[in-house]
């Protein structure tokens, strides 16, 4: 079992999680110039690993931590270019 935790019990939110959605939702744009359509693990408003799969965020991540941490808990961010949407008016059969 590593020290990076992609989960976390019901009811228990951990204190970084709001600040860190709302920073990822804020720097969307710069994330995806830098990592383009990736997963990016984000603990404390900072980028701690990237992947094309959870799993390999997650190992990034665990490479990436310093030994004085024991246990964090990241959130997941899907970085991905939204497409537009159009409106369909479907017309009349004559």
């Amino acid at each position: 079992m590593g020290r990076v935790r992609l989960g976390h019990p019901p009811g228990q939110v951990p204190p970084n999680t709001w600040a860190d959605f709302r920073w990822a939702h804020e720097h969307e744009a710069a994330l995806l110039a830098e990592f383009g359509e990736r997963i990016v693990l984000i603990y404390q408003e900072q980028v701690i690993g990237v992947g094309d799969s959870i799993d390999e965020a997650a190992a990034v991540a665990e490479s990436n931590l310093p030994p004085e941490i024991t246990e964090i808990t990241p959130i997941t961010y899907f970085l991905s270019e939204r497409q537009p949407f159009f409106r369909v008016h479907p017309t009349k059969a004559s």
